[in-house]
């Protein structure tokens, strides 16, 4: 009984032995092919780039006993595919956009900024410059025609006092009494100069406080009676004032030398003569 049990573990130790090494045989040989076939595919890979390591997986997949393993054909295949990968990456960089690329399309971009600000700018001073051109371009039009308008004023004016002084001349010389013109001595005397004529009356704004007494004490009377410089035109000389008529000197003032003052009776009228010229004769 011990035996047969004996026996029959026995058997089953050996079938079990052989199954195991039947499958690490049967594994063995599967990894073997698939090591010849990726180490054949990597062959095909590398051909290109190593012909030495594509002869010698091509060795190792026909099964020389120089050949390598297939796995290390496969690793060293692998790492040459990604090396010509790398390679030809970097045959063919491609451009990084740095910091400085970007600082420089800045500086372009600000460039051409300014530069179209300094165009804008310098039209708009030219723009400027020649509405003020334009501005000042009218301006001496217009200066010019307001001074042509006021010397065409003024010669206007001066025409028409000229022209209303002659008729003032003439309208005078027509005027001229007969009895005045009969005054004037053929002879008008000895000529003494143009005398500067002055009027007054017998008021206290004329006089002061005098009483109305001429300087001789005779009562002035209009048409008559003259105030002049006794050092020049003694009291009682008779004079020829041209354009007045004859007077008599009886009255001093405090005036200049060449000035004669006449007698009126109004104070208006004496205001109103104002003062004039004339030449002055002595005929008496």
């Amino acid at each position: 009984m011990r035996e047969s049990y004996n026996t029959r573990f026995f058997q089953f130790f050996l079938v079990l032995v052989i199954t195991i090494v039947v499958s690490e045989t049967i594994l063995l040989n599967y990894k073997n092919e698939a090591y010849a076939r990726e180490s054949s595919e990597s062959q095909i890979i590398i051909s290109d780039s190593d012909p030495e390591i594509g002869q010698v997986a091509l060795e190792s997949a026909l099964g020389s006993p120089k050949a390598l393993p297939a796995q290390t054909v496969a690793m060293k295949a692998v790492s040459l595919r990604d090396q010509k990968k790398t390679e030809v990456s970097l045959a063919r960089p491609m451009h990084t956009v740095t910091l400085a690329d970007v600082q420089a399309s800045a500086n372009i971009a600000q460039e051409a900024l300014k530069e179209k600000k300094a165009a804008e700018e310098a039209a708009e001073k030219e723009r400027l410059a020649k509405e003020q051109e334009e501005a000042d371009r009218l301006a001496a039009e217009k200066a010019a025609r307001d001074e042509a308008a006021r010397e065409e004023a003024a010669r206007e004016e001066a025409e028409a006092q000229q022209s209303a002084d002659t008729s003032a001349e003439q309208a005078a010389v027509e005027e001229t009494p007969e009895d005045e013109a009969q005054e004037e001595p053929s002879d008008n005397g000895n000529y003494v100069g143009t005398f500067r004529l002055t009027a007054y009356c017998p008021c206290s704004i004329c006089c002061g406080s005098n009483t109305g007494i001429t300087a001789i004490g005779t009562v002035p009377v209009e048409g008559y009676t003259i105030a002049a410089d006794p050092s020049v035109l003694p009291y009682g000389t008779v004079v020829y004032i041209e354009g007045y008529g004859t007077y008599t000197v009886e009255d001093c003032g405090n005036f200049s030398s060449n000035t004669i003052d006449i007698f009126f009776d109004s104070h208006s009228v004496a205001y109103d003569f104002g003062v004039q010229y004339a030449n002055v004769y002595i005929v008496g």
